[in-house]
């Protein structure tokens, strides 16, 4: 079994506590639904009267079974979150918001290639939500560093 997506009724009490929407996987345990074996599982809330159930959570989980890593970081109790709003593994939108091409390229394989840019001109980009000429590379010029230039 791929992934199985829990859907129960409750409010969370604090961030990270039991009722908290999350992907995980039951790596020290053998459980079985009707004999296929579940590792990778989604939580979510249904119902918690806050952005903790809402499409933006849910396809926010889901791309973590997808290997997707979250965008944001808790250190020393400080919020740090380098995209912003800008992605939907860094922040929750309402609507929510589409992954960054690289994310989109890397983890979900939806984006075959990114062409770079290497000379002056007139380039034309498509929204990131069209499957072609989404996004453009263009190197920052220090090491394998480099910019994506995309159109949301």
């Amino acid at each position: 079994m791929d992934n199985v997506c829990f859907i129960i009724g409750g409010t969370h009490k604090g961030w990270s506590d039991l009722l908290w929407p999350h992907k995980w996987s039951l790596y020290d345990s053998y459980v079985y639904i009707n004999e296929k074996r579940v590792y990778t599982f989604n939580f979510q809330l249904a119902g918690s009267g806050s952005h903790y159930f809402s499409s933006s959570t849910m396809c926010h989980e889901m791309f973590h079974s997808l290997g997707v890593p979250d965008l944001y970081h808790y250190s020393n109790y400080t919020y740090m979150s380098p995209v912003g709003v800008w992605d939907l593994m860094g922040s929750n939108g309402t609507p929510q918001q589409q992954m960054n091409a690289h994310m989109k390229k890397r983890y979900g394989k939806w984006i075959d290639e990114i062409p770079e840019i290497t000379a002056n001109g007139y380039y034309s980009l498509r929204p990131l939500t069209d499957s072609v000429n989404n996004c453009h590379k263009v190197s920052a010029g220090v090491g394998n560093q480099f910019y994506l230039i995309e159109y949301r």
